[in-house]
């Protein structure tokens, strides 16, 4: 879906290189976490495959197009992909919330009635029925994002960017975000977020693409990636909480080559309930 080749990014004012020849691909369909520590290069990833940014050396493509930066081939590339930064503030622009929706489809120069029907499920898909009138300064921060990423959607992009999408939000508030990228991932949007969670990446993602100083380290499914015991911790990531929890369980209770790993706190005490259930059945025979 979008392949970097060879790509070589320095921030303005640098001399040292933040990407230094990366090569990594996103594959269409699979909910994948960008992992990192701070300054690893995952929001400046998202900026570059967005076109904000421009890289140096190397290429970018969709699909097998390449990325070109005149500004109709730009605007034609971020309604393929959408980009939701970590502060939302960043991107609402307007004085209300239907404002702030309808700005970024107003330049779609859709028929009335596309345009109608775009924001009417975007409002609906956020729940933002009751906030629709109501000015954005008033909003909590969840209310913005929930804002933001609507606004987003309603573009109807392939590719869903998401940067720290959790940052500053308390635990219902996002629960209820995960909740909404899952419903955005099975209306058929790929979707990628960039996080330092790795408590929220372990639970959601399919894939994981693991960046350090700008270089792309590992990449792959969960258990391959959290099995690299020793690199993850030279690399300072910490493990996800469900994992330690579970590979601190003895071997023989209840983990064997047959038993997959669980990912949710939920799925845990699941686990460990059948096990435990079916080890004292045992014990009293």
């Amino acid at each position: 879906m979008i392949q970097l080749k060879d790509i070589v990014y320095t921030y303005p004012g640098q001399n040292t290189p933040l990407f230094r020849g990366l090569n990594l691909r996103i594959t269409q369909s699979k909910k994948t976490a960008i992992i990192g520590q701070n300054g690893s290069g995952k929001s400046s990833l998202f900026l570059l495959i967005d076109g904000l940014h421009k890289v140096q050396q190397g290429k970018i493509y969709w699909k097998n197009e390449e990325l070109k930066y005149n500004h109709k081939f730009l605007n034609q590339w971020r309604q393929r992909i959408g980009l939701a930064f970590q502060d939302p503030e960043q991107q609402l622009v307007a004085g209300t919330v239907i404002e702030d929706i309808a700005y970024g489809l107003a330049n779609l120069q859709l028929p009335k009635a596309e345009f109608e029907q775009r924001l009417d499920d975007a409002i609906a898909d956020f729940v933002l029925q009751e906030l629709v009138n109501l000015p954005l300064h008033y909003l909590s921060l969840g209310q913005k994002r929930r804002v933001a990423l609507a606004g987003v959607m309603a573009l109807k992009p392939e590719l869903l960017l998401l940067d720290e999408p959790t940052a500053y939000l308390d635990r219902r508030q996002t629960h209820n975000f995960m909740q909404e990228l899952d419903r955005i991932h099975e209306s058929g949007t790929t979707v990628v977020l960039a996080t330092h969670d790795l408590d929220i990446a372990y639970q959601w993602a399919d894939w994981f693409l693991v960046l350090h100083q700008g270089q792309l380290v590992m990449e792959g499914e969960a258990e391959a990636v959290f099995s690299q015991r020793e690199l993850i911790e030279d690399l300072q990531l910490g493990l996800p909480t469900v994992w330690q929890v579970w590979q601190a369980l003895p071997k023989h209770l209840c983990r064997s080559e047959y038993t997959s790993v669980p990912r949710t706190v939920s799925e845990l005490n699941e686990k460990l309930s059948e096990t435990l259930t079916q080890h004292l059945s045992q014990s009293r025979r």
